[in-house]
Formats: C-alpha cells, structure tokens, sequence
C-alpha cells in the first residue's frame, strides 16, 4: 500500500496447488485453487467467524460473486486476483474457521446476478445508517449498486427527507438513529470523530499533495446522502480532492460520511478542523455492521443481501 509498509513472518498452508510462473525480472508464486476452497480463507478474513451464521452465509455470497467479477484484475501479471485488500484478503488455510466454513459450503455456487450477469458485491464495514452510491464513490460502478438507507421500516419516516435536505442530513450524522449497522457493540465505526490542528494536517499535505502553507479545507460537493465527494485544500495554491481519494487526503479518516467545523484558534491553542462521521469504509454495498444487525433480529442471508443489494437475484451458479 502507498504510504505506508509493514513486514511479518509466518507459516501457512495453502489449498490447491502452488505454481511459479516467470514474470518480468522474477518469478511469481501463484496459487491455484479452487474457488469454494479459496472462499475458506477469504470469508474469515473478511468478517470475524464468531458473527451469527446468516451474517456469514450473506459474506460468503457477496465475496463469491466479488471474486468472479475480478477474475482478469491482475491477467498481466499472470494470475487472476491477489491477496491483498485490493482483491480480498487471502491467507490460506491458516485463517479458516468452522463457522465460516460452514457458512462457505451451505451457500455452495450461490451468487448475486444483476442486469449485466453476476453482480460486483463489493462491502463495507459500516455504512453509518445510509450508504453511498458506486458510481458516486468512485464515479463508475454497477448502477443499481445505489445507495441504501440502512433504518428498519419503523425508523424510516422520521429521516426520510435527509436525501437532499442539508439540514437533515446534518441531523441524522449528528445523531444516533437506530441502524441495523448501530446495534453492535462497541460501535465506534458508526458515529466517530476526528480533529486536527491545522498545521498538523498542513504536514500531510505538503507532504502527499505538495500542498504548502495550507490556510483551511473546503467540502464543495457531496451526495444527496450526505457522503463527500469533493474537497478543496487551500494553500499557496488550491488542490481539489475527488470521491475515493478524500479519506487518504485527510490522513485516513473512516468515511467519507462526515460534516466538517472549523474551530478558530486562540490563547495559545492552534485552529483546529474537527470531523464528525459515521461508518467505515467506502460505504457501497452490504454493510457488514448491518448484515450483523439484521443477523441478531432473526433475519435469514437471504434477506440481507435484498436490502443491500436491491434489484439482484439470488442464483445457484452450480
């Protein structure tokens, strides 16, 4: 990952086979496995395996569908998807779980299929109550991948003018509405918050954007949700910051679901820029948070990934 590198050490085992293939000034050790098996590994990696089993069995489609939706990601390099954060994290045998297991075989081949064939079902850790749009957040993406209002029906009419209401939506960020993805305790990825003093996040991005005497940061856009898509870093000179890349811009806040203050400084203390947020992650598709609500109030996978991923049709593949 840019900024940021992290080393370790230990001992694995793998499914399949391992295969090493010649590459442009090395070698690459590839995995080749099959997917229900490589699908062992992911599904805990991706959602603890203690969670309730219908939480796990709706990870376990998602992350199917996912992964047949990635499959020439890396074709250049000579295999299909890595195991990193930017496919699915992938540790072998070494993270398997029965639970999650158990959740893996008993939705065997089921996938989510949209109008163009299988369904990109990307997820999130929290969607703070209402999530975000893909093509919002990272301007393409399925269309019906759109951005769902995570409240029970009984908690709906109260916040249903926050689309498109500044005042409303302020309200419901400030507040503590009763989410599906607030009911797990602790649940500090639903509402946080964030302060810098201004000339800390001034040594950030000098540093990242080649930003310098950074006087302040502007929201200038957001979705109708309330989700920012757009900043401006005022300096010397002004930097505009667009959808996905905001959170890294602002030294790796949550979410982009977040209302911005500016706190002037005196009596020795410095300006401050203070963020009040809700969720965790890029907020499209299932929120993993809420899979687990719904998963406590008695609801099955298959009615989890409808709410989140509306439109879609549960299918056998195989």
């Amino acid at each position: 990952e840019k900024g940021a590198y992290w080393s370790d050490e230990e001992n694995r085992f793998y499914r399949g086979r391992l295969s090493i293939r010649p590459v442009a000034g090395g070698c690459a050790l590839v995995n080749v496995v099959p997917l229900e098996d490589y699908l062992l590994s992911v599904v805990p990696s991706e959602m603890p395996s203690d969670w309730p089993l219908e939480a796990l069995k709706a990870q376990a489609v998602a992350a199917r569908s996912e992964t047949l939706t990635k499959l020439r990601r890396h074709a250049k390099e000579g295999f299909n998807v890595c195991a990193t954060q930017h496919c699915a994290v992938y540790r072998g045998g070494l993270s398997e779980r029965e639970p999650t297991t158990e959740a893996v075989r008993s939705t065997r081949g089921m996938i989510l299929a949209g109008p163009g064939g299988t369904l990109d079902a990307v997820y999130a850790a929290n969607c703070g109550g209402w999530g975000s749009a893909a093509g919002e957040v990272w301007g393409s993406g399925a269309r019906h991948l759109g951005a769902v209002c995570d409240l029970p029906h009984t908690a709906r009419r109260e916040w249903m003018r926050v689309p498109g209401n500044p005042d409303e939506r302020e309200r419901f960020l400030y507040a503590r509405p009763p989410a599906w993805c607030s009911r797990r305790a602790p649940s500090a990825a639903f509402r946080w918050t964030r302060s810098y003093a201004l000339d800390e996040l001034a040594s950030w991005t000098s540093r990242r954007h080649k930003v310098e005497g950074l006087r302040a940061v502007r929201v200038t856009s957001s979705t109708r949700e309330g989700w920012v898509t757009g900043i401006v870093l005022d300096g010397e000179q002004a930097v505009e910051i667009r959808r996905d890349a905001v959170r890294p811009a602002l030294r790796m806040v949550r979410s982009n679901f977040f209302g911005m203050e500016r706190i002037p400084g005196g009596g020795g203390a410095p300006e401050q820029i203070l963020l009040t947020g809700g969720g965790w992650g890029h907020g499209v598709g299932m929120c993993q948070d809420g899979a687990f609500g719904m998963a406590v109030a008695g609801k099955g996978y298959a009615r989890i990934l409808a709410h989140y991923y509306p439109g879609a049709a549960l299918t056998g593949m195989y």
